[in-house]
């Protein structure tokens, strides 16, 4: 089963659209991590409490209308649950949103995907850098280094690095 893993959206129909398109020509299976909505009340005003949806989060429902896919609960379905105070369609559907959610073997919780990604796509970028300055790099320093009695950490912090 191939799986598109999407995150952060909040709320931009756009750019969820284009995804959404882009991904299905390979695949109908799609978890998002979270972050469906942009929550407009910053962390600092978390003990504020409001009554009207539009102060807390932009309502549209042709972007609601995207969103036929599972969802984690992201922190701005956190704070946008903590501080709407009355019932709205947006609000129930945070409150049915998982924290974390198990496919076959994998768990997925949100602020994962941002990790996955670096993980993924960084990895390769730093065993190249490094490998490339490695190969450059005088041995004859660390062999001095041992012989004068540097222990190996000593050597490495103090020579290599």
């Amino acid at each position: 089963m191939k799986l598109a893993i999407i995150s952060d959206p909040h709320g931009s129909f756009d750019d969820l659209k284009a995804v959404l398109d882009d991904v299905r020509r390979e695949t109908e299976h799609i978890l998002c991590l979270g972050d469906l909505y942009e929550c407009h009340i910053g962390k600092k005003r978390r003990h504020e409490r409001f009554h009207h949806v539009e102060d807390v989060v932009t309502y549209d429902p042709n972007y609601e209308a995207l969103l036929t896919f599972p969802s984690l609960r992201g922190n701005q379905e956190e704070r946008i649950d903590e501080v709407l105070v009355i019932d709205h369609p947006v609000k129930t559907r945070i409150s049915l949103l998982p924290e974390q959610t198990t496919l076959e073997e994998a768990r997925f919780l949100h602020g994962w995907g941002v990790v996955l990604a670096h993980a993924v796509l960084g990895i390769p970028f730093v065993i190249i850098t490094v490998t490339a300055t490695l190969v450059g790099f005088d041995r004859s320093l660390t062999r001095a280094a041992a012989n004068m009695g540097a222990n190996p950490v000593t050597t490495f912090f103090r020579v290599q690095m």
